[in-house]
């Protein structure tokens, strides 16, 4: 069986992605069910490239594993919902702990039953005549279901962007650290899939560019698998926002001194405000009040039952209220004012000012303005003769 050039980078695709998926099924850092999920997206993507490399070699597997073809052609249906379960599993609430929606799953199942019945299940000999006629999907069909494939793509594209950014607004989670593995994964997987896009439409319309394209795409799950393997034993990637932040977690301070250090961080807020800093983090805190950022987190989860960014914050909204309701605030628009307290962008003040108060900034604003208006000043001498 002789392979060409790209049969070969298919088959160090493939398994590259196994070693992969195997490496996330057995990795014992962060979360496991995130894990388990992105573990079955590379392995769905290995079984579903598989089912190419069949097709390419046809005449082998025809005679000597006839059984093989298709098995992987549903699997085209399930890595992009595989992909959104990772990011769901990355809320506080975990997927693991409730039903997955099955809705998600139901394109693949179709898709796979159609398979069974008129291919899987029929002898060796029907499948022959089935292939050999032209196969299992007319052109048209098989047009048709990979335009399916890459419209799920994209819709699944989009929820998960929506998902990601409302991870990071309603908990505040840095993008330079805990979001680095959901975005390199992203930016990773969103290039290699418009190279898959390119090459479908070449393939239909410029064939002369689709061996070079084809060539292009597999390199790049090459490198992309090595590049990330990489990271994995580089660093810690996982993570998992946890709504309560006390819980599963091993306190290390005593009390005399976890309340000494409450002390001195509650001094540190009401005095010297750090919380007006966009920047600041629990590294930056801790080394301005002179404790170690894991005590520092452990104080604020014990004594204030919050987690670092819901405990900044809440800082933020009480003296954005204070702002909102003085006269001098009240002149300032609202982009002013979160600006002065420490956000960076109106969507997250939005969600956390409603989080705190129970209604948004212009709510808050109006309600204040009404029930406590402006006095107006009354006018000098100089203004009357002015104004006669």
């Amino acid at each position: 069986m002789d392979l060409n050039i790209q049969e070969i980078l298919i088959v160090l695709t493939i398994f590259q992605l196994l070693v992969f998926s195997i490496l996330l099924f057995t990795l014992t850092k962060g979360n496991r069910i995130s894990n388990c999920f992105l573990g079955l997206f590379f392995f769905t993507l290995a079984f579903n490239i598989f089912n190419s490399l069949v097709f390419r070699l046809f005449d082998f597997f025809i005679n000597n594993c006839i059984y093989l073809f298709y098995v992987g052609s549903s699997a085209a249906l399930l890595y992009a919902p595989l992909f959104y379960f990772y990011i769901l599993s990355q809320a506080p609430h975990k997927i693991g702990s409730s039903r997955i929606p099955i809705l998600h799953l139901v394109p693949f199942a179709l898709l796979t039953i159609y398979i069974v019945a008129n291919f899987s299940r029929l002898p060796a000999q029907a499948k022959k005549e089935i292939l050999l006629s032209g196969g299992l999907f007319s052109a048209v069909q098989y047009n048709v279901l990979v335009a399916v494939v890459h419209i799920q793509v994209f819709v699944y594209f989009i929820l998960t962007m929506k998902k990601i950014k409302s991870y990071k607004l309603k908990y505040q989670v840095s993008s330079k650290t805990k979001h680095l593995c959901i975005k390199y994964i992203l930016s990773g997987i969103t290039c290699l899939w418009v190279i898959d896009l390119f090459r479908y439409i070449s393939k239909l319309y410029i064939t002369q560019i689709k061996v070079p394209v084809e060539i292009s795409l597999y390199i790049g799950f090459i490198v992309f698998c090595f590049l990330f393997i990489q990271k994995i034993f580089s660093q810690p990637f996982m993570f998992h926002i946890s709504e309560n932040p006390t819980e599963n977690k091993k306190q290390s301070l005593s009390d005399r001194i976890r309340k000494q250090y409450y002390q001195k961080l509650l001094a540190c807020m009401n005095n010297e405000q750090p919380f007006l800093d966009p920047e600041i983090n629990l590294s930056s805190l801790g080394q301005k009040i002179s404790i170690p950022p894991r005590s520092l987190s452990e104080v604020i989860n014990t004594m204030e039952r919050k987690n670092f960014y819901d405990f900044i914050n809440y800082y933020r909204i009480k003296e954005s209220e204070k702002l909102l309701t003085t006269s001098s605030g009240r002149e300032k628009t609202i982009l002013e004012v979160l600006y002065e307290v420490g956000f960076n962008t109106k969507s997250a003040f939005n969600i956390a000012f409603k989080k705190h108060t129970g209604m948004t900034p212009t709510e808050y604003k109006r309600r204040n303005e009404f029930i406590n208006p402006v006095k107006e000043k009354p006018l000098n001498c100089t203004q009357s003769c002015i104004t006669g």
